[in-house]
């Protein structure tokens, strides 16, 4: 059996608890909390850097192509037409896989769907506004 721990007195927590000596450290430090002036200078707010969203309707055409060879006799939908570098793809495949239940990845700069997701792609893709979808 686990030990029962002993009742504290909550008073004595709050005075020499975690949360006040942390807050000490911070306002030695110079990081405690902001006050109202603070947060009312622009120049002291830090910038924000949302990432820009994968426009899918600036790519013409696509073709989405079912795939089985090399990978033991399992199946993959290959997207061909758009060309990822880097980790520029993870954003766009995450959104794929989210929507169609099912992992997308990237894969030597191609976009990659487990499975035979021709059909529901096909579908997915020209919702988003690409002009030309070839299932092939």
């Amino acid at each position: 059996m686990a030990k029962k721990r002993k009742r504290r007195d909550r008073a004595e927590e709050t005075e020499s608890g975690f949360g006040a000596a942390f807050g000490d450290l911070l306002a030695a430090r110079g990081r405690g909390p902001q006050t109202a002036a603070d947060s009312a200078d622009p120049a002291k707010l830090a910038p924000t850097s949302e990432p820009v969203a994968f426009q899918w309707a600036h790519h013409p055409r696509l073709r989405v192509r079912l795939q089985k060879k090399g990978r033991g006799g399992k199946k993959v939908t290959r997207v061909e037409g758009v060309v990822f570098e880097g980790d520029a793809g993870r954003a766009p495949a995450r959104t794929i896989g989210k929507a169609l239940g099912c992992r997308a990845f990237i894969e030597d700069g191609a976009l990659f769907v487990q499975g035979d997701q021709r059909r529901r792609l096909v579908a997915w893709l020209t919702a988003r506004g690409v002009a030309r979808v070839d299932p092939c």
